[in-house]
Formats: C-alpha cells, structure tokens, sequence
C-alpha cells in the first residue's frame, strides 16, 4: 500500500527535473544561450579579420595617394597606363584582341 506522501513526494520530483531539464535546454539554445554566445563568438571574429583587410588596404591606398601626389614618375605611369597618353615622337600599338 502507498503512503499519501509517496504521491507528492514523486510529483515533486518529476517537476523539478522537467523544469531543471528545459531550463538546461534553455541554457544551451535559448536565445540568449551557450550556442547563440559561440554564434556571436564567430561573428565577432569574422568582423575583426574583415577589419583588419580593411585596415591593409586602406595603408595601401594611403601609400599610393601619397605617391600619386609627390612622384612625378608614378603620376607619368598612371597618366600612361589609364588614360593611354604618349610623349612627342612616340608611337602607340593597340592590338585588337580577336577573341572578343
């Protein structure tokens, strides 16, 4: 025969390890849980590496502004190569490429 108590006393059990169980699910998926923490871990890492591209391109292109602005030479390269200028008495050879 069952004691009243025996009832309760296992209702009581069942309840807390539900509740302990989906407050351990919450923990790991919920919204603010372990995996949205290793999720936004990973962000934060793509996001500096992207940074620091951004950090190397831009050193670049200061370095080829500066340049452009006090070398003549590189400014004459530029002038030739973009916009297809040529000095007094030379000659420029375009060639048509055929497969176009």
């Amino acid at each position: 025969m069952q004691k009243p108590g025996d009832r309760s006393g296992r209702a009581i059990t069942i309840a807390l390890s539900l509740t302990l169980f989906f407050l351990l699910i919450i923990w790991v998926a919920g919204p603010f849980g372990l995996w949205k923490l290793h999720m936004l871990k990973m962000d934060r890492k793509a996001l500096y590496m992207a940074n620091m591209r951004f950090d190397e391109e831009n050193a670049r292109l200061r370095k080829e502004i500066k340049a452009l602005m006090t070398d003549p030479s590189c400014q004459e390269q530029v002038v030739r190569k973009k916009l297809g200028w040529v000095k007094d008495g030379e000659l420029l050879y375009r060639f048509v490429d055929e497969g176009k």
